[in-house]
């Protein structure tokens, strides 16, 4: 029997949401969620906008953003605590981790197909060091 999981949140409000945190983020900004909310208006006017806040805290609830607190970096004002949120798919560590998975397994599969003894040697141990 297949497994169901039940989401809370509309699935177009967390594309919405997901394009407003990439495009935060790609200016070098804090996605925090006024920032979020007003991207959201400007793409996708009032309508979409009226419950972004509800279906953000609801994205978070499902696991499909993912929030962390952070503080604000201005030299003139006090250092304030803020949520922010992030894509969990974005976190650098998993990219990376990834990243050298793929690379491992090209490289792996470049060695098999020709038979080097000492490469496989070398590609298993280190592939099976990643998958843990």
């Amino acid at each position: 029997m297949a497994t169901v999981c039940r989401r809370a949140s509309d699935p177009l409000a967390v594309q919405h949401l997901w394009t407003a945190i990439r495009f935060v983020r790609a200016q070098k900004q804090i996605a925090n969620e006024e920032r979020i909310i007003r991207q959201v208006r400007r793409e996708n006017g009032d309508s979409v906008a009226d419950t972004a806040s509800l279906q953000l805290h609801l994205a978070v609830a499902d696991g499909l953003i993912g929030e962390y607190h952070t503080h604000q970096q201005k030299l003139s004002t006090v250092q304030q605590e803020q949520a922010a949120f992030r894509i969990p798919d974005e976190d650098p560590v998993s990219i990376a981790k990834d990243l050298v998975l793929h690379l491992l397994a090209i490289y792996l599969m470049k060695c098999l197909l020709h038979w080097h003894s000492v490469c496989r040697s070398v590609c298993l141990s280190s592939w099976q060091m990643f998958q843990k």
